[in-house]
């Protein structure tokens, strides 16, 4: 891995090597049950590694909203509602500390 030069700004994007590695985490576990449950574990891996194919080429980020809400920034049009923020954040929170989530 190299140094930056001074002054250069380095920016990484985690999500989808994050996403993969959950994905593979979960392949690894449930090919692990399967096999004590008796099932072939290439069907399995067939099944898995097509879903991971489908999961990889779709998006989840909606690339038309992201420039739409970038243009208004720059316009100075975009308006952030404090309650509907507030409202979100209340829903996240509530999300997160449901019982029996881990």
């Amino acid at each position: 891995m190299t140094k930056p030069a001074p002054g250069q700004t380095v920016t990484a994007d985690f999500s989808q090597a994050g996403k993969r590695r959950r994905l593979q985490g979960r392949r690894q576990q449930t090919s692990t049950a399967e096999q004590s449950a008796g099932k072939p574990s290439d069907v399995h891996n067939r099944r898995t590694d097509g879903l991971l194919n489908h999961i990889e080429q779709e998006s989840i980020v909606d690339n038309e909203k992201v420039r739409k809400i970038k243009a208004a920034i720059n316009a100075g049009t975009y308006v952030v509602d404090p309650d509907i923020i507030a409202e979100k954040l209340m829903d996240l929170e509530i999300e997160l500390t449901k019982p029996g989530q881990e």
